[in-house]
């Protein structure tokens, strides 16, 4: 009888140890497919991307249409409007700024400092598609000229320079196998809001890239805080209990009923989703 009851003992601490190896090898389903087929870097779109016709479309046509990681820029200026020396140099290089961010999808920018915007004009008897702006302008001509074109241009007034003159947006999509979140959010900080944020132009940046760059920019802190609540959460279950079998029992319960749910799925090899069908 204590043979059997030392046997039992050793399979309760294998049990969950075998089970561990297998959860964390469990891979991800992204779109009906493995990630490990990919060779690419795990990402938490690819990761929700299930079984759904739109969003399997999406993954599909990424290279040739462009995904949804997309950053947006807007440069914004408190008194008259964008259109003088100094305010056009500072979106030309913030453009090419952008451009040199890692991962960013180079024929995939919008802003009136790249080479992909275009207007149209007749030159020498043909139809010509210049780019609104070569370089940044060195005169007030060439201002007026630039500011002439952004306000005849459908794809350009209302889309990448406000209605009232007083802000511009660069618009910038991003590889799906190249995302580095961390990275993009540092870069974009370093590169192109500090030199170029002062009193009288404001920068504000959007996207998807950049939401996750402040999950990772505060993870520490987060964490941190995830620490301090568990020892919280333990001394508040010590001085009920009057014992720590009784604190530390829901950590180690749940602990253990996560292993063995992930290494049970693994077992059965069907790979992890968020979504239930």
């Amino acid at each position: 009888m204590r043979n059997s009851h030392i046997l039992g003992f050793k399979e309760c601490v294998a049990l969950p140890q075998v089970l561990h190896s297998f959860a964390v090898n469990l891979e991800f389903d992204c779109a009906g497919r493995n990630i490990a087929d990919y060779r690419a870097r795990m990402t938490v779109r690819s990761a929700c991307l299930a079984r759904r016709e739109l969003d399997s479309l999406d993954f599909d046509m990424l290279n040739q249409f462009g995904g949804a990681n997309n950053v947006n820029i807007m440069l914004k200026v408190d008194k008259g409007d964008i259109f003088n020396k100094e305010v056009l140099k500072k979106i030309y290089d913030m453009t090419q700024a952008m451009d040199r961010i890692n991962g960013v999808n180079h024929d995939q920018i919008a802003s009136i400092g790249h080479r992909t915007t275009r207007y149209l004009t007749v030159l020498g008897g043909t139809i010509a598609t210049p780019p609104v702006m070569r370089r940044p302008p060195k005169s007030e001509e060439e201002v007026e000229e630039i500011k002439k074109i952004c306000y005849n241009s459908d794809a350009i007034y209302g889309q990448l320079v406000a209605l009232n003159g007083q802000a511009a947006l660069i618009k910038v999509n991003f590889i799906e196998g190249r995302l580095d979140y961390r990275r993009i959010f540092d870069e974009i900080n370093r590169t192109v809001i500090e030199p170029f944020e002062n009193d009288q132009h404001t920068i504000w940046v959007a996207g998807e890239p950049r939401l996750y760059g402040w999950i990772y920019h505060y993870a520490n802190e987060v964490f941190t805080v995830f620490i301090l609540a568990t020892l919280f959460c333990w001394v508040l279950l010590y001085l009920y209990f009057q014992d720590w079998r009784g604190a530390l029992r829901p950590t180690i319960t749940g602990v253990t009923s996560a292993l063995w749910g992930m290494g049970t799925q693994a077992m059965m090899g069907s790979p992890w989703t968020l979504w239930p069908w």
